[in-house]
């Protein structure tokens, strides 16, 4: 199938695995990747039109504001006390657009998911070497960022 990229998960283990895990790390330093990953764990395969609006909600719910794609995205978000009403499909269009040109390709480049550009979906990758990472990370995200409301 031509619309997916072939996941570096299945790397040779001769490669340096130094350099795959920076990469894992560095995929897992912006919050929104995060919570990709814990919202694909709670799911087999979501649309990223649906993870958009998963994302927005619990941002809009939790009162997180990321900052534009122009600015760094490592710690990226910021808690605030009021979050101006700006329009939940709005809203939705912008974090898809951020998913598609920023965090799924490099969740993917990284082999952590696969995502089906013909039909617009995405899910965990089933080879990826990162599993007890992962679990620790859906669990501290859940507890911490999200008062343990989505693991």
């Amino acid at each position: 199938m031509g619309t997916r990229r072939p996941a570096r998960s299945s790397r040779s283990v001769d490669e340096s695995a130094g350099e795959y895990w920076d990469e894992v790390f560095d995929a897992f330093a912006a919050a929104r990747r995060r919570l990709v990953v814990v919202l694909l764990h709670r799911s087999d395969r979501l649309s990223v039109e649906t993870l958009a609006a998963r994302i927005g909600d619990l941002e809009a719910e939790y009162g997180y504001r990321y900052k534009t794609t122009s600015e760094p995205e490592h710690d990226t978000a910021e808690r605030v006390a009021d979050r101006p009403d700006d329009g939940d499909r709005t809203r939705a269009r912008e974090i898809a657009t951020a998913l598609r040109h920023v965090h799924l390709p490099k969740l993917e480049d990284v082999g952590l998911l696969e995502w089906d550009r013909r039909e617009d979906v995405v899910s965990l990758a089933a080879n990826r070497r990162t599993d007890d990472l992962e679990r620790r990370l859906v669990r501290d995200v859940a507890a911490r960022q999200f008062d343990g409301r989505i693991a």
